[in-house]
């Protein structure tokens, strides 16, 4: 699968430098400097969310840490870097290995349902939210697996929904029809074809010229990638509402499992304190991406678009339709049990996190800290976490 779901943000500082300061409680990790992988560039939205966390790791647990972008591992080498000590911390990206992380893949799979039904004006916030509480509260399996890769799941993150960026109008479920769509996921693929329209593959370094040669009529990602692909360069249209869904799939801050058992209890506390504020943050970190996209967008004379009801309502039934796809894929290809159980889990948190994060606007990334912390982090025991 190939994704392109990491927008651009522009960096406030250069902050990154380790800091000596005291440990809590007996010491610090036997590592003297928690190295932290992230396979992207220092300009890319997860970074400062990152960079802020390593921060918080030293002024509270005693934590020396650095985020290092792109020259540890890449984003398809994180999982089995951590997992094997290259990193003691690392940005994982649950379906580049849809075998390992099946069990959390599940869940990212049901991204769609952040757009359909009630509505939010935050996504991204709610799909985080109920992924991180599935994860860790709902889903023993999932942690089960994480323990097979050596790692322990800390917190999660998810980018704004997916927008149609394309060279033509599509305003009504009519206009899918004989289009040609890129798509970075199987579902989306599946939406474009359920609606009469064509998906392309196409990887993601070449969809700017995919769009301008006309080989893709769409392609389907947030808005941040207007700037961060450069395609506000051939983007002519954006429909907003379409093919919605976000991406959630991501570990933001998975530690080595041997790193996590030499921290002491005071230690961990501080790591699931300081990951509800990485959850948080980079979700803020893509609203950000979104809003710098559409700004470039409107002033480039792009069109945008507000789909119709049509497009809605085709939309809903897919995503309804769809449930059934995606349980039987992972029941058959990737032997998850109780799949119809957990979807039904992952569906009542989907809308009991729209519920808790409707309120929520520009500025209010402290008070999605604490909602994660409160629903999800803090029933999380430092004690016996991830400690067998």
């Amino acid at each position: 699968m190939t994704h392109t779901f990491i927008g651009r943000v522009a960096r406030t500082s250069a902050a990154g430098a380790a800091l000596a300061v005291a440990a809590l409680g007996g010491g610090p990790a036997q590592a003297s400097d928690l190295r932290i992988a992230l396979g992207l560039p220092d300009i890319y939205a997860a970074y400062e969310p990152l960079v802020e966390f390593a921060e918080a790791l030293e002024t509270t647990a005693g934590l020396e840490s650095k985020v290092y972008p792109m020259s540890l591992l890449t984003l398809a080498e994180t999982a089995g870097g951590v997992r094997d000590g290259l990193a003691d911390v690392g940005f994982v990206v649950f379906p580049y290995h849809p075998v390992e992380f099946s069990e959390v893949n599940l869940a990212a799979n049901l991204s769609m349902l952040a757009t359909t039904g009630t509505q939010v004006p935050m996504p991204g916030a709610a799909a985080a939210g109920a992924s991180m509480e599935y994860t860790l509260l709902n889903c023993p399996d999932c942690l089960e697996q994480m323990k097979a890769n050596n790692q322990v799941y800390i917190a999660g993150a998810s980018t704004p929904p997916y927008r149609l960026l394309c060279t033509k109008p599509i305003t009504s479920a009519e206009d899918v029809k004989g289009g040609k769509f890129r798509a970075g996921a199987a579902n989306f693929a599946r939406w474009a074809e359920a609606l009469g329209g064509s998906s392309v593959s196409v990887p993601g370094n070449e969809i700017y010229d995919a769009l301008s040669q006309g080989v893709v009529d769409c392609t389907m990602t947030p808005l941040g990638d207007l700037i961060g692909g450069r395609f506000v360069d051939v983007t002519t249209h954006v429909t907003l509402n379409a093919p919605g869904g976000t991406f959630p799939g991501l570990g933001a801050a998975n530690f080595n499992r041997d790193v996590w058992m030499d921290l002491n209890e005071e230690q961990r506390a501080a790591v699931l304190k300081a990951g509800a504020r990485l959850a948080a943050s980079a979700v803020y970190a893509y609203v950000a991406d979104d809003a710098e996209g559409l700004a470039a967008a409107k002033e480039k004379g792009v069109e945008i678009i507000d789909g119709d009801d049509s497009l809605k309502e085709a939309t809903a039934a897919f995503v309804s339709g769809d449930l059934a796809t995606i349980a039987e894929q992972f029941r058959d290809k990737f032997k998850v049990a109780d799949v119809d159980a957990k979807i039904e889990t992952f569906t009542g948190l989907m809308e009991k996190w729209k519920g808790l994060t409707a309120g929520l606007g520009e500025g209010d990334a402290d008070a999605l800290a604490d909602l994660y912390w409160t629903e999800v982090l803090s029933k999380v025991d430092p004690k016996t976490y991830a400690m067998d």
